[in-house]
């Protein structure tokens, strides 16, 4: 089961996207 793997994976990227929508 890598259900932690993906919501780590997930939750990178939305932080990656939030920083692209910030600056």
């Amino acid at each position: 089961i890598k259900l932690d793997s993906v919501k780590t994976g997930t939750s990178r990227v939305g932080l990656l996207h939030q920083l692209y929508e910030s600056t």
